[in-house]
């Protein structure tokens, strides 16, 4: 990779706005129309509902990434023997696995997906592993399935799926009565979604600008931020404020490229990172993640459409993080969440609280889940 390589994510201008709404309603008569054609050859194959490159192998280690996490997670929640507990979206079952081993053989584990191959998956570990009391089922991809009714549930947990939900406070709102009396609904999600640097990241701006200088050339770090930034913005002839603004600029632009591909070796990161025990799992998810998407590979405005560059700037910061971590801040949440005018309302106005408070819901308690998400629980009105 180097300096002059095209964005990742580049919105179009103004001027072709126009065009690519043209061609997004052609597009969209032309799939209407083949959409009926040719029905009955179709062949039915798995459709997970991430973006699955057919590898199921990698799929099944990607969600493994998330074991320390999901431990981390189950710490905070209290499970105790004899708990009836529900995970909607079970994936490749984890999370199942970890509560079952918790409840010691009483209660029961619901394990739910859309997916047949990921429920039947779940299913056979289950039983390979000796977990009696965890049941894998499949249910319907549109709202609530009448499966869900059949029972009540002490704990329901919702993890990195509220995305992709159409209308989450009607969906909420129907697991309300689902509940036991002391039942809690559980979600865990990121905390913001934009997530670019700002000046007031830094506590140590001269020390980060003299590391930059210091920086051996030919790097990823050089040849992404370094050399474009300098070369724009040379402290002596520009002056400083050209330069900061310069360096913040090369900063963010590279949280939306394909610059984690430069520490890739793989499904894993090459060695030398300096990741925390708590930035580890989730660095090594979000690759695993991204890779199942099929980066890195060059793609048009169009495809990055079907691509979450949510989880690819996450990814990109925390490598960045881990970098310049002596010249970030430390305090609260910094450098993990933006310390924007807009971060810090939409922190105040907090989404999930207003959703699960218009579906009736008491808000209990959040915890903070470094790096870049959190632990919303909720309990019947």
């Amino acid at each position: 990779m180097n300096d002059t390589a095209r964005p990742l994510f580049a919105p179009p201008s103004p001027s072709a706005r126009l065009n690519i709404w043209r061609g997004l309603s052609a597009g969209l008569f032309v799939w209407l129309a083949l959409a009926t054609v040719g029905r009955s050859e179709e062949v039915k194959k798995p459709q997970i509902y991430i973006y699955w490159n057919s590898d199921f192998d990698l799929l099944v280690k990607t969600q493994e990434t998330k074991i320390p996490r999901i431990d981390r997670m189950l710490d905070l929640l209290d499970i105790r023997p004899g708990m009836t507990v529900l995970v909607i979206g079970g994936g490749t079952g984890q999370q199942a696995y970890r509560i079952a081993e918790r409840l010691k053989g009483t209660g029961r584990v619901y394990s739910t997906d859309i997916e047949p191959v990921l429920v039947d998956y779940v299913r056979e570990q289950a039983k390979k592993r000796g977990f009696a009391n965890v049941e894998s089922v499949l249910v319907s991809p549109k709202g609530v399935d009448p499966f869900y009714r059949k029972h009540r549930y002490d704990l329901i947990i919702l993890s990195d799926l509220s995305g992709f939900l159409h209308d989450r406070v009607n969906y909420y709102r129907e697991f309300k009565d689902l509940l036991s009396e002391s039942g809690r609904f559980v979600q865990l999600s990121v905390q913001h979604e934009n997530f670019g640097f700002v000046r007031d990241d830094f506590k140590d701006w001269p020390g980060f600008i003299e590391d930059l200088r210091k920086e051996p050339m030919g790097t990823p770090y050089w040849r992404a931020l370094i050399r474009p930034a300098l070369a724009r913005a040379n402290a002596g002839a520009a002056g400083d404020d050209v330069l900061e603004r310069s360096v913040l600029f090369y900063l963010n632009r590279n949280l939306t490229r394909e610059f984690f591909a430069e520490f890739a070796d793989g499904i894993d990161f090459r060695p030398g990172l300096a990741f925390t025990d708590e930035e580890r799992p989730y660095a090594l998810w979000l690759l695993r993640r991204l890779k199942i998407a099929g980066l890195p590979k060059e793609r048009t405005y169009f495809e990055l459409l079907g691509i979450d560059i949510l989880h690819l700037t996450l990814l990109n910061k925390l490598i960045f993080i881990q970098r310049y971590r002596p010249y970030l801040r430390q305090d609260g949440d910094s450098p993990y969440l933006p310390r924007t005018i807009e971060a810090k309302w939409n922190a105040e106005r907090d989404v999930n609280k207003m959703e699960f408070g218009a579906a009736g819901y008491k808000f209990v308690k959040k915890f903070d889940f470094r790096p870049f998400q959190a632990i919303w629980v909720f309990s019947k009105d």
